[in-house]
């Protein structure tokens, strides 16, 4: 699904101001699964990550799409650590707004969505490109989303980002590559915030 930059800004807007609207809630204790490569969002899942790592703009919360996609910055590709062939799979986890409930309790619906093995070694060779340096020419300011990619090798799970343009977005080398992928859909998970 394509989502035109302003509305990526909106849709993120919304989200995150429904999150920090929803009251106090309790902060999860960090989790010890081994299998995560990086650490978990400030607060566990279910928050808007806050600790300046790359992350998705729509982080996908619900418990059964955190078991392939856990909420934990993301990080460069890097092909000397995590050889293409070492990879058991690939998966994109996504999220967007749902139609509200009833009582109007914003929700969101999540997808996770299984790269096809063959488009694997594609997608990772243009994410192990560098990012560029940045540019002091004019940026669009328009968020846009890292497209990450969470990387299963044995029982570790590491989330990498496209390397960056000049500006911080994706590079459309990588972008490309992205959107080039089959997809297999494997969940679709809605999940309503609530107050704790």
């Amino acid at each position: 699904m394509t989502v035109r930059p302003a509305v990526a800004a909106v849709i993120a807007a919304v989200v995150i101001a429904a999150l920090s609207a929803c009251g106090a809630v309790t902060p999860t204790p960090e989790p010890t699964d081994p299998s995560a490569t990086s650490s978990p969002a400030p607060g566990g899942p279910g928050l808007a990550p806050s600790d300046g790592g790359v992350y998705s703009l729509l982080p996908a919360t619900h418990p059964h799409v955190q078991l392939t996609c856990p909420v934990i910055s993301a990080v460069h590709y890097d092909a000397a650590a995590i050889p293409a062939a070492d990879v058991d799979g690939a998966y994109v986890c996504t999220a967007e707004p749902w139609t509200p409930a009833p009582d109007g309790t914003p929700q969101l619906v999540q997808y996770v969505d299984r790269v096809a093995k063959e488009d694997v070694v594609a997608l990772l060779t243009a994410y192990a490109v560098p990012d560029a340096e940045p540019t002091d020419d004019p940026c669009d300011m328009a968020l846009r989303d890292p497209l990450i990619v969470w990387l299963h090798v044995g029982d570790r799970i590491t989330p990498v980002f496209a390397p960056r343009d000049g500006c911080g977005a994706p590079s459309d080398a990588a972008d490309a590559a992205y959107h080039a992928v089959q997809l297999q859909r494997l969940l679709v998970a809605r999940e309503k915030e609530r107050d704790d």
